[in-house]
């Protein structure tokens, strides 16, 4: 655990961290797997980002990225907003 803790503060190649580290071990992890989710939805937004500004309503955003209907509704008030900015 110590030494996992020391690895996941530096930053190493992929490939280092392959080799000393399994990787079918570290994809079962749970801090792995929030990392990930949290990847997958920071990209679900920067798709929705761009599908309002291009116009696209927010039911067919929220059928094609999976996103609540809200938090839509929160991204294209940000872009309102900082549009007005």
């Amino acid at each position: 655990m110590a030494a996992s803790a020391i690895l996941a503060g530096l930053k190493l190649d992929n490939e280092v961290v392959y080799r000393i580290l399994r990787r079918d071990i570290m994809q079962e992890s749970t801090v792995y797997r929030s990392i990930q989710k949290e990847a997958q939805n920071e990209e679900k937004r920067s798709i929705a980002l761009n599908l309002l500004r291009e116009g696209v309503s927010i039911e067919i955003i929220a059928r094609g990225t999976g996103l609540w209907i809200e938090e839509i509704q929160q991204l294209q008030q940000q872009l309102n907003e900082s549009a007005q900015s």
